[in-house]
């Protein structure tokens, strides 16, 4: 599995480059529900 972290970055620099689109607000959605995901299956670590 490749880091959460590198997979977020690069999910924003997406959403960046969708910005100027109308789905960017699916987008968002999308990115928000599995960010949700992703913090529920792993354990805190070094979110905070």
């Amino acid at each position: 599995m490749l880091m959460p972290q590198l997979r977020l970055l690069q999910v924003l620099l997406v959403i960046l480059a969708a910005r100027k689109t109308k789905r960017c607000l699916a987008l968002l959605l999308l990115v928000v529900l599995k960010v949700v995901a992703i913090l529920k299956s792993i354990p805190p670590t070094k979110y905070h």
